[in-house]
């Protein structure tokens, strides 16, 4: 298993990107599909996960947590990565 392996890290990029919509997270179909992912590695790598890949505010949260309650839980992704709109916008989070 990955667990095995020694990483600092694992990197998952989630395939949900549509080229054809990529203006709006309200019209991209990828936006909306569930991850892939996550549940495929998050049983055979307990080490530090950080996801991409299509993540919105509301969506990164659900990415992040587990739990029915809020709560977060090891079966989510440990950070989140954004890069579309902030590499083509450095000054978007002003």
């Amino acid at each position: 298993t990955l667990d095995e392996r020694n990483l600092a890290y694992l990197l998952l990029t989630e395939p949900r990107w549509v080229g054809k919509h990529d203006d709006s997270p309200e019209s991209d179909p990828g936006f909306q599909m569930p991850l892939m992912n996550l549940q495929k590695f998050r049983g055979e790598y307990r080490g530090v996960m950080i996801g991409a890949g299509g993540f919105t505010p509301t969506s990164s949260y659900a990415a992040m947590v587990d739990d029915d309650d809020g709560s977060s839980s090891n079966n989510g992704y440990d950070a989140l990565a954004f890069g579309r709109w902030f590499i083509s916008n450095p000054d978007l989070p002003k």
